[in-house]
């Protein structure tokens, strides 16, 4: 203890419990249960530290770019995210480990050709990934790339759906 239990098949900060004693363990596993519709969830170490985020972007196997951000949570039964922003001020290795994890976990998972969203913990200068989705960041996380990159990040994201090639909107910066 703590744990966090987690369904494997929601997000936005449903169906995830912090659990600190045994009791709460036991209602965090039978509230998450009722939630899922598979007939398992993931318990893991709840691991204290600052939460943070990444966005990246991925196509022909290539990862396009990271950019880590700033998280601003309220806190329910877990951290929700209510606001973002960049850039983060820290040292050159926490941006390293950032992006290496995030980089492994993406061929890990072989994702490819897709918007990449990323919750991390930094913890006694290491980074812990909490979770990868292959889709792009909510609250305003999408404008946030437009502004950092100076690029059209729904058209390039549009334009992978369409397939077509989405590096028209990268080129234009790199």
């Amino acid at each position: 203890m703590p744990v966090n239990i987690k369904a494997t098949d929601l997000q936005g900060s449903k169906g995830i419990y912090i659990s600190k004693t045994r009791e709460v363990a036991f209602a965090g596993f039978r509230s998450v249960m009722i939630l899922t519709k598979r007939s398992y969830c993931i318990i893991e170490e709840y691991i204290e530290g600052w939460e943070f985020g990444a966005q990246a972007f991925v196509y022909q196997g290539e990862v396009l770019f990271v950019m880590p951000h700033g998280d601003e949570t309220y806190m329910s039964h877990t951290a929700v995210p209510i606001g973002h922003y960049v850039p983060l001020e820290y040292d050159a290795d926490i941006y390293r480990q950032t992006e290496d994890v995030i980089k492994r976990a993406i061929k890990a998972i072989d994702l490819n050709n897709c918007a990449v969203n990323v919750d991390l913990i930094l913890k006694d200068d290491k980074v812990y990934m909490i979770e990868l989705t292959g889709r792009v960041g909510a609250n305003g996380l999408p404008e946030l790339v437009e502004i950092n990159f100076g690029i059209e990040y729904y058209k390039m994201i549009a334009a992978l759906a369409l397939g077509h090639n989405p590096l028209e909107y990268w080129k234009e910066i790199a």
